[in-house]
């Protein structure tokens, strides 16, 4: 799978232009930062803002999103309220899309049936030491336990090793930011399930071109 991080390709990030492009492509999920307003609102920011009034509403974009009900939607929250507002959310307006939510998300805030979701990041888990020197592999079991289905990490800690060790588990491992069109083809060969990337469409317009 190839996600289109927000602003792939050149577009704003966080912009209808780039969701708009996304449900013009065939890629198969798009990433979004969503905020949680004090007042209950959710938006598409990477920071919280003041003035949040000019940034996109969670609601405009899954207004935009009935063109492709296809097209997974991969929510980086940006605080650890965000996840579960925008799932309550989704549910209630009857979103087709399938979801994911990676970012701050804590395994307590979701119920055992929804981690299938969650593309945990491992280093909500682990600290950098441990994930720099791999010392951290027989603990993954306790993820799989708890009933995470996929982790992410930043793709220079990918190594097959992890993905070996990952599969042991029944996990799958996705992998940030991957912008150089053939280490794309790399992690994908790897066994990464999902390969998340700047360069998203073009990479996708190169393989339909043949290139």
């Amino acid at each position: 799978m190839i996600t289109a991080h927000t602003g792939s390709d050149g577009y704003v990030d966080n912009s209808l232009e780039f969701i708009q492009a996304c449900l013009d492509s065939s890629v198969s999920a798009m990433e979004i930062d969503v905020q949680l307003a004090d007042d209950g609102t959710l938006y598409l920011a990477h920071d919280m803002l003041t003035n949040y009034h000019a940034a996109v509403s969670l609601a405009d974009c899954f207004t935009l999103l009935g063109q492709r009900p296809d097209l997974i939607v991969n929510i980086d929250c940006k605080s650890r309220s965000v996840g579960t507002a925008v799932l309550a959310y989704a549910r209630q307006q009857e979103l087709a899309n399938p979801l994911v939510f990676s970012g701050s998300i804590l395994l307590e805030d979701f119920a055992v049936a929804d981690r299938d979701k969650l593309f945990y990041n491992l280093e909500n888990h682990f600290s950098l030491e441990q994930l720099e020197a791999q010392s951290y592999f027989e603990a993954l079991g306790d993820l799989s336990r708890a009933g995470v289905t996929v982790v992410q990490v930043y793709y220079e800690l990918a190594t097959p090793a992890l993905i070996k060790a990952l599969k042991a588990k029944g996990i799958g491992l996705s992998v940030w930011t991957v912008n150089d069109l053939t280490q794309i083809d790399y992690y994908l060969d790897m066994g990464c399930v999902n390969v998340t990337s700047r360069k998203a469409l073009t990479y996708l317009k190169a393989k339909k071109e043949g290139r």
